[in-house]
């Protein structure tokens, strides 16, 4: 299982209604749509994709057939550009 947390160097802030997130790491800075924002705010401390995904769908229920595929997209690209960590957990039983 993968577990995804948020890279230590980025900073997440809402302004003026709007949503940036800023890594220091890169330099790189971009504007976050709501969903994008709540999942970057959910990786304050390590979570799977399921999980996320099960809690996207509680709080933007008008959008639950687009949030699996978007989930996805979003992941893959924060985490190409360093915004986004992902970890794989070692299971020992």
């Amino acid at each position: 299982m993968a577990l995804l947390s948020l890279n230590e160097q980025v900073l997440i802030k809402e302004i003026g209604g709007g949503f940036l997130a800023f890594c220091s790491q890169s330099g790189e800075t971009i504007v976050l749509n709501p969903i994008t924002y709540k999942i970057l705010k959910l990786l304050n401390k390590p979570l799977d994709s399921s999980t996320i995904l099960a809690i996207l769908h509680t709080e933007f229920e008008d959008q639950t057939e687009q949030l699996s595929v978007f989930l996805d997209s979003a992941i893959n690209e924060l985490i190409g550009r360093g915004f986004i960590i992902k970890e794989v957990a070692i299971i020992v039983k």
